[in-house]
């Protein structure tokens, strides 16, 4: 069993989805993609090894090749002692 997080961002409110297959579960984000923002239950982990498409499709990689937040060239983010030794 797959459970999501998903939030209507414009009538600002969520609810939890729970979704059979990986299929399943895609096959609605992708649909709703544009409308939507979707977020791992924290309290429900989902099964990352029997689910890895769905992984990397909540869980995309950067050019860098690493996931999370991208911040630029260097990847994570600058401190602004940084950002100044970086002439920004």
């Amino acid at each position: 069993m797959i459970a999501l997080e998903i939030h209507i961002c414009d009538q600002r409110r969520s609810y939890t989805a729970r979704f059979a297959t990986e299929d399943q579960a895609l096959t609605f984000l992708t649909v709703r993609g544009m409308t939507h923002a979707f977020h791992e239950i924290k309290a429900e982990p989902v099964d990352w090894a029997a689910f890895p498409r769905l992984y990397d499709y909540l869980y995309p990689e950067c050019e860098h090749g690493m996931r999370g937040d991208c911040y630029g060239p260097q990847h994570y983010y600058m401190t602004d002692d940084e950002r100044r030794h970086a002439g920004w």
